[in-house]
């Protein structure tokens, strides 16, 4: 029998979190004989696949895998595979309450909507997957992969993920753009609750979250070409100020000085937590920063850019050497 909905699961490198997030959808009220699972390995190295293949549950499980593309590849890697008209997008490091694909599928009987499921941000593997969504968890995003649904023929009509994406970020803004364009409407399920793991930060989190601050500069780059307007260089913070007070809190890199590594780890003991928090979300922004500046080298500004009171930011950033990639 064909599946109502199907779930995709992209992932890299998180197999014991997707054990959990597996585990959490072989317990739904929705019946397990009217929807799959599709997990898309992208390239995995740490056993992911066996796990999957080793896995017991009541639905049907679909394993791809393709060698390391990006987010965007994988998730449409998982629609090709889906057999449903319905399909969820989730991340394998959410966990689900047991009404979630009920929510989901219940949430489309009214028609050209995109509906969005509560993201609950946890730091313990032991929090009932039952737990209220705080204030902190609301999202205004259109269409966050982490927990959402849309029916097939929409996204096919939408064109789906832009191949384009392949470090993190944008990827699932831009294709909601288009979604919107369509005149999809958003939907909030309420009981469509979903568990992100996110431990307690620690001072060997930060090289991970810089690193993927960068990408997120330089693929905000890429949308923006795509959307060369006044609103899409907002979303970015793209424009000369942003670039010169960065520039003005970062006349070196002192973030990258052992003395400041020393400095974060005091303050992870001892705290005040406010100046932790305030000084990583400081380097963080610089990480995003120097991404934007890389992206402008990179790919270069769009070949009509807007003209808004900023005129073209690329003449506000240091021009990288590469030339624009074709």
């Amino acid at each position: 029998m064909k599946p109502v909905v199907s779930v995709i699961i992209p992932t890299y490198n998180r197999r014991e979190l997707l054990r959990r997030t597996l585990l959490s959808l072989a317990d739904q009220t929705y019946p397990a004989d009217r929807f799959e699972v599709v997990v898309v390995d992208d390239g995995s190295a740490d056993g992911t696949g066996e796990m999957v293949k080793s896995l017991r549950v009541p639905y049907s499980l679909k394993y791809v895998r393709q060698p390391n593309r990006g987010r965007a590849a994988a998730r449409n890697a998982g629609v090709r595979a889906a057999d449903a008209d319905l399909l969820i997008f989730l991340d394998s490091d959410v966990a689900v309450a047991r009404e979630f694909v009920e929510a989901h599928v219940e949430a489309h009987t009214e028609p050209m909507r995109v509906v969005k499921g509560p993201v609950i941000h946890v730091d313990s593997l032991d929090v009932p997957l039952d737990a209220e969504p705080k204030l902190t968890d609301f999202s205004s995003a259109f269409f966050a992969t982490a927990n959402v649904s849309v029916a097939r023929r929409h996204f096919e009509e939408a064109g789906m993920f832009n191949e384009v994406f392949r470090e993190y970020g944008w990827e699932d803004l831009e294709a909601g753009d288009r979604l919107r364009a369509l005149g999809l409407r958003s939907f909030t399920a309420s009981r469509a609750r979903g568990y992100h793991y996110s431990p307690a930060w620690r001072p060997g989190d930060l090289p991970g979250q810089r690193e993927r601050e960068r990408q997120r500069g330089r693929t905000g780059i890429i949308y923006y070409r795509m959307r060369p307007t006044f609103r899409g260089r907002a979303k970015l913070l793209l424009f000369r100020p942003v670039f010169w007070i960065d520039r003005l809190l970062f006349p070196w890199e002192w973030c990258e000085a052992s003395s400041f590594q020393r400095l974060l780890a005091f303050l992870h003991r001892r705290g005040p937590r406010w100046l932790l928090r305030l000084l990583v979300r400081i380097v963080l922004h610089h990480d995003y920063v120097a991404g934007m500046r890389e992206g402008l080298g990179r790919y270069g500004p769009p070949a009509e850019e807007d003209r808004c009171s900023y005129g073209n930011v690329s003449a506000a950033v240091e021009k990288d050497p590469e030339k624009p990639d074709k």
